[in-house]
């Protein structure tokens, strides 16, 4: 071979070469954007495409050495979120997370793989992959399901078809347990087992979740890095359901097509991307000016001291149609020709974005927020034209009847009476001031004197250290932010929690329930970590078919909402009747002195 030929050989080999790295990074930047959909999609090919929820996490051992090595459990909140789960699902169900906890040690021995539980109108389906031997499976499937029993061993077991079914049985129900090495399965009823094992065995995935679309737009935008992950896909409710929903129950049934959410330990913190498909999927197009300019100008109103902060670039209208509707309508059932096109134009004044914090008021003398101080909860409306807005609130505050009053120069109240009654059991007075090209609504004047003062002259929530080392992590917020102080929340206790407290009940819903029994250990702050509790950092981004949520810091979001709405249901079964008295009412929980100590002024 000549050396033109060997050259050609040679320039040959290196366009091969090329190619193949080519064809390699496109394979993998194709599974990265195809996100937690690609990781499990064929464990999900198992699964009905009916399945109501869906639960996968890829390795027990490294999700609990994740979240055992995590700030979140560090601190101890763990404890109080599982206070939280028992108290939100109080109904026993079958294979539930309470029942496994006294059984971890001995799943996590078995090196369980892929495991995954799913709910099916028709019933549980629960499967993983491990190569422990079937006897000592059973046995611990057994112990799991009726811990306390006698049922480490079979009820009775019988062979169809060639294969063997083992039945657990006990007065309220019944599991089915099979092996088909190396997954074992465990199901509610003989169908849900039967189609998996169908579509195991013919690698077909006949109506499987892994080929229902709403499943594959709720992951694929979610990282494939995961440690845990579950889905949510809302059943079909009649009106007569409906009826009785709480506010979460319509928000995940009426207002979303799926949820998703996958958790991952980076560095001791906790991260959480959230995915929602709206039941409406979003038309507004927004421009990067738009976005950009709501975020320059609401976190203008925040300082280094701001405990929570919200934002986004829509949805402002369901806020201003929660605390002015009733007053609209008075205006147009007035008889008073000059509130009429008030009340028409009111709502078309305003962007459609908000902004909403939680603001420690600072000492007059000091100037410095005090530990235990008062808080304002400040709601921030970008309008189209604040003169305008200003000139028709003079004008209300002029006529009888309106529900507005003036109460210092262009400062005005709400009629309490015409508020809705949530916000009356929360709040003395609410308060409206137009400045910046913004309405300012808050429960303290000093409130909007306070935010108005930091716009002109003050350091505010962006420059805080510990703001930039979690949005550098993050991706840019374009559809939303919202931040958490959690560490000062906690230290601010009950005054702090007053407002994210009602919030989250109206949230959830929870009335009525039992008084748990709390183990608040968070409030407790480990010596062995120099880290400090981190705040909760989190930002909105819009997909194709809906919005993502990614979020880093000690506590999630999701975690804070499960954990404050079940503090706050036990503080008070009726809480939307009356207005709590919240340090009172810690008292009547069987929590730590170190709590009691921080509630106390």
């Amino acid at each position: 071979m000549n050396v033109v030929s060997r050259f050609r050989y040679l320039i040959l080999t290196v366009l091969l070469l090329a190619l193949l790295v080519g064809l390699l990074v496109w394979l993998n930047e194709t599974a990265a954007e195809a996100g937690a959909w690609r990781r499990v999609a064929e464990v999900a090919q198992l699964v009905d495409e009916e399945a109501l929820t869906f639960i996968h996490i890829p390795d027990i051992n490294n999700a609990a050495l994740s979240y055992n090595s995590s700030y979140f459990t560090e601190f101890g909140f763990d404890h109080t979120l599982a206070a939280a789960i028992n108290h939100l699902a109080p109904t026993r169900t079958t294979l539930s997370i309470r029942d496994t906890f006294p059984h971890l040690n001995e799943w996590q021995s078995m090196n369980v793989q892929d495991f995954t539980a799913t709910t099916i109108t028709s019933g549980k389906l629960t499967f993983f992959h491990t190569n422990a031997p079937d006897s000592r499976v059973r046995t611990l499937i057994g112990k799991t399901w009726s811990p306390g029993r006698s049922s480490s061993t079979d009820i009775f077991s019988e062979l169809l078809k060639g294969r063997r079914y083992h039945h657990f049985q006990r007065s309220d129900a019944e599991i089915i347990v099979t092996h088909e090495p190396p997954w074992h399965f465990i199901a509610t009823n003989r169908d849900l087992l039967e189609k998996s094992l169908t579509r195991l065995q013919t690698q077909i995935p006949i109506k499987s979740l892994s080929t229902e679309s709403r499943f594959e737009q709720a992951l694929i935008s979610l990282p494939n890095s995961y440690q845990a992950l579950a889905y949510l896909r809302p059943q079909p409710a009649s009106a007569t359901e409906t009826a009785s929903f709480t506010l979460f129950s319509k928000f995940h049934k009426l207002q979303s097509r799926a949820i998703a959410i996958t958790y991952t330990n980076e560095s001791g913190l906790l991260r959480e991307d959230f995915s929602i498909l709206p039941s409406h999927p979003p038309t507004l197009k927004l421009t990067r000016a738009d976005k950009d300019a709501l975020q320059d100008q609401a976190l203008a109103l925040t300082s280094t001291h701001t405990l929570i902060y919200a934002a986004a670039p829509m949805g402002g209208h369901r806020f201003t149609n929660f605390l002015f509707r009733q007053f609209q309508n008075r205006w147009m059932a007035e008889n008073l020709p000059d509130l009429h096109p008030i009340a028409e134009k009111w709502e078309s004044g305003f962007e459609g974005s908000w902004a909403i914090m939680l603001e420690p008021l600072k000492n007059p003398t000091a100037h410095q927020p005090s530990p235990n101080g008062s808080m304002a909860a400040v709601l921030a409306f970008p309008l189209r034209n604040a003169e305008a807005t200003r000139q028709a609130l003079n004008i209300l505050s002029l006529t009888s009847g309106s529900g507005i009053h003036e109460s210092d120069t262009q400062t005005y109240t709400l009629d309490p009476a015409l508020l809705p009654s949530a916000l009356v059991n929360l709040l003395d007075d609410i308060h409206l001031s137009v400045s910046s090209g913004m309405l300012l609504v808050s429960d303290q004047i000093d409130g909007i004197i306070q935010v108005n003062q930091q716009r002109l002259n003050g350091t505010h929530l962006n420059k805080r250290q510990d703001f930039q080392r979690l949005s550098g992590r993050l991706p840019s917020p374009s559809a939303g932010l919202l931040f958490i102080d959690s560490q000062n929340i906690i230290r601010r206790s009950s005054e702090a929690l007053r407002h994210p407290l009602v919030a989250a009940t109206l949230w959830l819903g929870q009335r009525g329930q039992t008084t748990p029994q709390f183990d608040l250990k968070p409030w407790q702050q480990a010596s062995s970590s120099e880290a400090g509790i981190l705040p909760t950092l989190a930002v909105w981004t819009p997909t194709e078919d809906g919005y993502r949520q990614a979020s880093l810091g000690t506590v999630s979001p999701a975690q804070w909402l499960l954990g404050v709405g079940a503090i706050i249901s036990s503080i008070d079964k009726t809480f939307l009747d009356t207005k709590p008295n919240i340090k009172e009412s810690f008292k009547t929980l069987p929590i730590e002195e170190e709590l009691l100590e921080m509630i106390e002024p």
